[in-house]
């Protein structure tokens, strides 16, 4: 038998801290440990193991199911409490159950992903996070049998949003269950970092489109202001709105690379475990430098055809080779640095009360955030992992 420990550390500011350990011993289990509101899952290798004959089984131990009726009367010892023990499920090491992950991995693929949805049901194609991959781009008549694709960005806020956003979200968590079981499987990781990549690139479209919107106030087309205001009011408004979008198109990522995702890194590579790297930091390392961008599909006539295939092998070209994630969110940083200069610059043009201290307060802001966040991503990579980057 392998042992199966549950730590979990509930953090009570009011009064105190409470732990509360429980112990339970299973075949082949794995150990998880919790700690406020993380999880970290590793294997103990505890073996339980039954020697015969009889009368020499003295190396073996078994926990029976239970729970202490007060906390008072609780085993303790080292700072800890048994509350509760029970029986876990008895599986194999790292498999909670035959071919886990693939089913994750279907499960996901179908609330995300037009092309792999299903016609109806729980996992319909209309119902899919990113369908707006293959919805936003068109054909459009440019003459007599003559037909031009083009993107249909302006319709990215009827497919982009808290709706798409939240089912996006119960997919990571889906493959965040069983990658804590399998941490080494690249399709998994790959399928986490397409998730993170595709809903920082929606983002970035609906920040493109309110940047034309915005365009357009600043060309006085189709907006008129109220009487006694001015065009550069409208201008500020409506970028202090953009502004924070940048930021929730890159958090994610920089969640990721702070985060182990329930994963034991000791159990990973114990080198960088002990340099304290975290297991979303060390798989986007591992997996970002072979990640490509490829063109995507719209649909044809009722099928899903490349938005670029010049080689007319039926395939998406690829756009540029290795380090997507990483382009994604340099361009998404430089959007954010751009838009918090022209918001401090309209601050300082328009001169009312108190602009001139809101526009060196974003000034002070951003600098320290761009600092902050070029620290992390400079130091992900070396020069020479970097050197033959071409977006």
């Amino acid at each position: 038998m392998k042992a199966k420990f549950f730590l979990s550390i509930l953090d009570n500011t009011k009064i105190r801290a409470s732990i509360i350990l429980a112990l339970v011993f299973c075949l082949g289990a794995h150990t998880c440990v919790y700690a406020q509101d993380s999880q970290e899952t590793s294997w103990g290798n505890f073996q339980n193991i039954l020697k015969l004959p009889p009368g020499t089984n003295r190396g073996s131990i078994a926990f029976f199911s239970g729970h202490v009726s007060t906390v008072s009367s609780a085993p303790q010892g080292g700072g800890f409490k048994l509350l509760r023990s029970s029986f876990g499920q008895t599986v194999a090491q790292r498999i909670p159950y035959p071919n886990f992950q693939t089913e994750a991995l279907t499960r996901a693929e179908k609330m995300l992903y037009y092309e792999k949805a299903d016609e109806s049901g729980p996992y319909a194609k209309e119902d899919a996070a990113f369908r707006y991959k293959v919805k936003l781009y068109g054909e459009v008549e440019v003459g007599e049998d003559d037909y031009r694709v083009t993107a249909l960005f302006e319709d990215m806020g009827d497919y982009w949003t808290n709706d798409q956003r939240n089912r996006a979200q119960d997919a990571v968590e889906e493959i965040l269950k069983v990658l804590r079981y399998d941490p080494l499987n690249k399709e998994l990781r790959n399928t986490l970092l397409d998730i993170y990549y595709d809903i920082a690139t929606a983002e970035l479209i609906l920040i493109s489109e309110k940047l034309v919107e915005l365009e357009k106030v600043r060309m006085g087309i189709g907006y008129a202001p109220s009487p006694g205001e001015f065009l550069i009011d409208e201008q500020i408004r409506r970028l202090d709105e953009i502004l924070p979008l940048y930021d929730n198109a890159v958090k994610p990522y920089f969640e990721l690379l702070s985060d182990n995702l329930g994963v034991c890194m000791a159990e990973v590579d114990p080198s960088a475990a002990a340099q304290g790297i975290r297991f979303g930091y060390y798989m986007f390392c591992a997996e970002v430098p072979n990640r490509s961008l490829y063109a995507g599909y719209r649909e044809s006539g009722g099928d899903l055809v490349p938005v670029v295939d010049d080689d007319a092998d039926g395939e998406p070209d690829i756009l540029f080779e290795g380090f997507k994630d990483l382009v994604l969110i340099f361009k998404i940083q430089k959007g954010a640095a751009e838009a918090a200069a022209e918001l401090a610059r309209l601050y300082a043009l328009r001169g009312a009360k108190g602009d001139a201290d809101e526009a060196r307060s974003l000034i002070g802001e951003a600098q320290r955030k761009f600092y902050t966040d070029g620290l992390i991503l400079n130091g992900l990579f070396t020069s020479e992992q970097l050197q033959n980057i071409d977006p």
